[in-house]
């Protein structure tokens, strides 16, 4: 419902336009499609919420459990299978001098002790991945955090 007003002036000059418009819902029924459609989309964005939280958690339970491994295997490596293989070189190297072992066997204790060199690198690199993809988790969930943050939705359901 609107209305248009034109008045001329006396004496001649700029006339004064003047526009009223009232805009009154006349189907109820739209209003509340649109009122039930932001309770809907509230809805959905709170599960979406939690389905990210969700994914959050499981991410960092999957990248806490690698580096826990990964740690493990470092710990391993260095403290007991490498120096352990070492010794066992330097032994067999002895007896290779006295004549008590072969070449072979000491080639295949080298062998072994590169093979477990090459391991405590692979597992090194492994932590240090899992503490990559950590700091990353992080981060990312900082910042999705202060998004969630700054929103504020209140409708009453």
């Amino acid at each position: 419902m609107g209305s248009n007003y034109l008045m001329q002036m006396e004496d001649g000059s700029t006339p004064i336009v003047a526009n009223f418009r009232i805009t009154i819902p006349i189907w109820r029924k739209s209003v509340n499609a649109r009122i039930e459609q932001s309770k809907a989309d509230i809805r959905t964005y709170g599960y979406r919420k939690e389905m990210a939280l969700q994914q959050l958690e499981s991410d960092l339970a999957r990248f806490l459990a690698d580096y826990n491994r990964a740690h493990q295997n470092v710990t391993l490596y260095q403290q007991q299978l490498l120096p352990r293989s070492r010794e066992l070189t330097d032994l067999l190297l002895l007896d290779y001098s006295n004549t008590r072992a072969t070449l072979d066997d000491v080639i295949s204790a080298r062998r072994r002790s590169v093979d477990y060199a090459i391991e405590l690198e692979t597992a090194l690199r492994n932590r240090n991945t899992a503490v990559a993809e950590l700091i990353n988790l992080f981060e990312s969930s900082k910042d999705a955090v202060q998004l969630n943050e700054s929103e504020t939705i209140s409708i009453d359901e």
